[in-house]
């Protein structure tokens, strides 16, 4: 299998996996928890929250890479070898696509009628 395949393929799974992990972290307990009129449903405001939870997310996979990479070659030395791997793209792109699915989200929810029983 070529390069780019296998690139292409890894960047699709760990898309998936990025997706449904702030799916179940972020989009089903608002959806259990949060009232229909909070002020966490405004599309701003949620926007806010989808960026930092999808930023958190990518914080601790970062994390745990770096991890192995410190205990290897020291801190200083661990971290900048972690952000040299021209990642940077990949996590601006997820914290992007959590604030546009969060503000989507939010925008999809005000034009839905509400019918009270």
């Amino acid at each position: 299998m070529p390069i780019a395949i296998r690139e292409i393929i890894a960047v699709a799974v760990y898309t998936a996996i990025v997706v449904l992990m702030a799916w179940l972290a972020v989009f089903l307990p608002v959806d259990l928890c949060v009232g229909d009129n909070s002020r966490l449903r405004k599309p701003s405001t949620a926007a806010l929250c989808g960026f930092l939870s999808a930023f958190a997310i990518v914080a601790v996979v970062f994390g745990y890479i770096a991890w192995f990479e410190i205990i290897q070659h020291g801190f200083l030395e661990g971290v900048w070898r972690t952000l040299d791997k021209s990642a940077l793209p990949y996590a601006l792109g997820t914290c992007a696509t959590g604030t546009v699915a969060a503000l989507v989200r939010a925008c999809m929810n005000k034009q839905q009628p509400r019918i009270k029983p």
